[in-house]
């Protein structure tokens, strides 16, 4: 079969080329910016952290004293920084370093792209909406966080949650992207969470195998294991398995960093299948500890 054939007079197949080749360098140039700013700004936009989901008055926190909101409302204050790119948000450091903010990434879709667009009244019934399935996987991760806080607050170290926006107090907020540029963004249709400051895993667990303290690397990892313990009494399961990224450390006690993925299952708390999930548990971190951040624990 003959897919392109050159033309008959030959004159006109340099400048065919030519301009085929031009054509060619432009779209590469245009590919190659595009990864080369994604990289640069972690793919970072306002308009991924800006989602319409329906209300839902089972992520609204029902009652907060006064000097627990007055605290909230300083933090907002601050300016965040940039700090990390994370699978389920992008993350932000206060000017004090003792809390981040996660906006979380909603995945771009034809919604998301029409849903601020005004349209002729007759093309209103053909707007895109999300499907079920988008819709789920929303809900799922917000409804996580909404979870830790009602059950496991202290655990996963959540300051605040805003899962429906900010709508009292300070509903704007000033962060510093990735390559510097700074937004003064709205707060209303943006979820968000407040949450202290920890040290990651691998980072507390590096120090202690390299300085040969064997016995306190032993210890932290029974931490670990004690929270997951106290997650399963609480009935409740963490859907991701990627243990050494989710777990954290204030000082000597284990904390989770990352509480999208939790999900109520009362049978968790049974106390044949905790002690199953602790036993799997315990698995799966040394085994990722040593194959993703080579770090070897002894077991006692």
């Amino acid at each position: 079969m003959v897919i392109f054939s050159l033309p008959k007079n030959q004159k006109n197949v340099k400048p065919l080329f030519k301009k085929i080749s031009q054509i060619g360098l432009v779209l590469g140039c245009v590919v190659g910016l595009s990864l080369v700013a994604e990289k640069a700004t972690a793919n970072f936009t306002i308009a991924r952290i800006t989602t319409n989901l329906p209300f839902h008055p089972e992520w609204e926190v029902q009652s907060i004293d006064k000097q627990e909101l007055a605290s909230i409302e300083g933090i907002v204050k601050q300016k965040f920084l940039f700090l990390d790119n994370g699978g389920q948000s992008w993350v932000f450091i206060s000017q004090d370093g003792q809390y981040v903010v996660k906006f979380f990434k909603f995945r771009f879709t034809w919604y998301d792209l029409f849903k601020n667009l005004s349209l002729p009244h007759f093309l209103e019934p053909y707007r895109p909406q999300l499907t079920s399935k988008q819709l789920a996987k929303r809900n799922r991760l917000l409804g996580g966080y909404a979870i830790a806080y009602q059950k496991m607050r202290e655990e996963t170290l959540l300051k605040g949650i805003f899962l429906n926006g900010k709508h009292e107090g300070l509903t704007t907020m000033h962060i510093i992207d990735k390559i510097g540029v700074s937004h003064h963004i709205d707060l209303h249709d943006k979820p968000f969470i407040i949450q202290r400051t920890a040290v990651p895993l691998v980072t507390h667990l590096t120090p202690l195998m390299k300085e040969g303290r064997i016995q306190e690397a032993q210890d932290a990892l029974c931490s670990a294991l004690n929270l997951i313990a106290e997650r399963c009494a609480h009935g409740i399961i963490d859907e991701d398995h990627r243990l050494f990224c989710n777990l954290g450390f204030v000082g000597k006690q284990a904390v989770y960093l990352d509480a999208g993925s939790l999900k109520e299952d009362p049978s968790i708390a049974l106390p044949e299948r905790a002690r199953n999930e602790i036993l799997r548990s315990a698995d799966l971190l040394i085994k990722q500890l040593d194959q993703e951040a080579n770090i070897h624990v002894p077991p006692y």
